[in-house]
């Protein structure tokens, strides 16, 4: 699965579109190298892939595509496969996911998933109950 920049611009041109994104498997694959006891990866990436040509994106829609991930990996994202994100309010430069990860992130003597389950919390009251966190450990 490719993510690509928030300030890309996008062209037909598939080696521009190459040169522009970065594959999560390498991501994890560094990750894993450390060998650290817990990884987490957050992406507020689920988006409707650019990529795509109009025909497909009104059928398949979010992120879809996910390596399979191994034990010690915890991935955050801000709604479940299939799902787009809202695209916030046009004045904050962060999402709803983004915020609401900056409010708990820092919580001191907590554990990761408990932190991720207050991030959830925030994220389905500042949606108005139409996004909903989903977390792949």
């Amino acid at each position: 699965m490719p993510l690509y920049p928030t300030n890309a611009k996008f062209f037909r041109d598939k080696e521009v579109v190459k040169k522009s994104t970065y594959l999560v498997s390498i991501l994890l694959n560094r990750m894993e190298f450390y060998n650290k006891k817990i990884n987490v990866l957050i992406l507020d990436a689920c988006r409707d892939d650019p990529t795509r040509s109009f025909r497909a994106s009104l059928t398949n829609k979010g992120l879809r595509g996910m390596p399979s991930i191994k034990r010690g990996v915890l991935i955050g994202f801000p709604v479940a496969a299939g799902q787009t994100t809202l695209d916030g309010d046009g004045v904050s430069r962060n999402s709803i996911y983004t915020k609401a990860i900056l409010n708990n992130i820092e919580t001191p003597n907590t554990p990761i998933t408990d932190i991720f389950g207050k991030i959830h919390d925030d994220v389905d009251l500042l949606s108005g109950h139409k996004q909903t966190p989903f977390i792949n450990s």
